[in-house]
């Protein structure tokens, strides 16, 4: 019997976290055991006494539920949301027993009851794939997989959500060494094989009003991106395809963040700058002091690559679906 740990990312989701582990419940069958590991990032809103109740409640010898809770003692002015999640992700991973993984914020929930018994039949019968993805629904949108390797699943920009993915268990030690939230552990789990697509909707995208995507600025949201990319970049054992993977979705990002480079003078944003001064091709520190004449010749050499892998990648991306779509 396969047994696979749901890995549920909580803050301050008290209305939304029964409903998350209801839906990973919902999964149950005879043939899968099921571990459910509730990461709470210090809510403060009375969600981490319903999750000890939950954990009362729907545990049984087939189903384990355990929570970790993170205290939120550091200053809220110098906090990095995804740099906090992906520290809680790291240490539930650490603590999964599983043979299978998945991830899902605490607001989301699972649409579909044999998502999981889908995946683990497939990955235990196929050892030489890695992940099982499959496609979501948000605000009626339908997001389906749509590549037909790793590589370009990373290299296209488009969006596509960490929950939809069942992966094999992964050392920890193999994943960001910062950056493991969402589009970070999107590229761990992809670089770690191949990954077999399902067009079946199984999951729906919910985004809270006062979640982190909507009270963040479009301007901070493009700055965790160029964060991620300079973490992936600053990986000494990255592969060339990754790589210029990796330089094709930087450039959309430095392209809208140099619109707005004004902005990150800005006093909010100074915790951004910091963290980023520690990377070696500080990207978001030379757009924030781009009236230097060498930070700008420096930035106009370094898009000029971005923007060559981009439209490389764009050209075998549309002659891909060509050919697929004439077979």
């Amino acid at each position: 019997m396969s047994k696979i740990t749901a890995l549920v990312i909580s803050y301050n989701e008290i209305n939304y976290i029964k409903r998350a582990v209801e839906s990973v419940i919902s999964q149950m069958t005879d043939n899968i055991e099921i571990e459910i590991l509730i990461g709470d990032d210090g809510s403060c809103d009375g969600s981490h006494e319903v999750i000890c109740q939950i954990e009362d409640e729907y545990s049984t010898d087939k189903i384990s539920i355990r929570h970790f809770f993170m205290c939120r003692d550091e200053d809220p002015d110098v906090i990095i949301p995804s740099i906090r999640v992906s520290n809680l992700i790291k240490i539930m991973l650490s603590a999964a027993t599983g043979d299978y993984c998945t991830i899902l914020s605490a607001d989301d929930f699972f649409c579909d009851n044999t998502k999981f018994i889908t995946a683990m039949t497939f990955l235990d019968n196929h050892s030489d794939y890695f992940s099982y993805v499959t496609g979501f629904r948000y605000n009626k949108k339908v997001n389906i997989p749509d590549s037909y390797s790793s590589f370009m699943f990373w290299a296209h920009p488009d969006y596509f959500h960490i929950s939809c993915f069942v992966f094999r268990r992964i050392d920890p030690s193999l994943l960001l060494e910062r950056y493991c939230d969402d589009t970070g552990m999107l590229y761990s789990i992809l670089r770690q094989g191949k990954y077999k697509s399902d067009n079946k909707i199984t999951f729906e995208y919910f985004h809270r009003d006062d979640s982190i995507t909507n009270s963040s600025s479009k301007c901070e949201l493009l700055i965790n991106e160029a964060m991620i990319i300079q973490d992936i970049l600053n990986d000494r054992n990255l592969d060339f395809g990754f790589r210029f993977a990796t330089k094709s979705r930087e450039f959309w990002a430095v392209k809208e963040l140099y619109a707005c480079r004004n902005l990150l003078k800005d006093k909010r944003f100074l915790r951004y700058l910091l963290n980023c001064s520690q990377y070696k091709n500080d990207i978001v520190g030379r757009l924030a002091n781009c009236s230097v004449i060498r930070n700008r010749l420096w930035f106009i050499l370094f898009f000029s690559g971005m923007a060559f892998a981009h439209y490389y990648i764009a050209v075998i991306w549309r002659l891909e679906k060509l050919f697929r779509k004439n077979r």
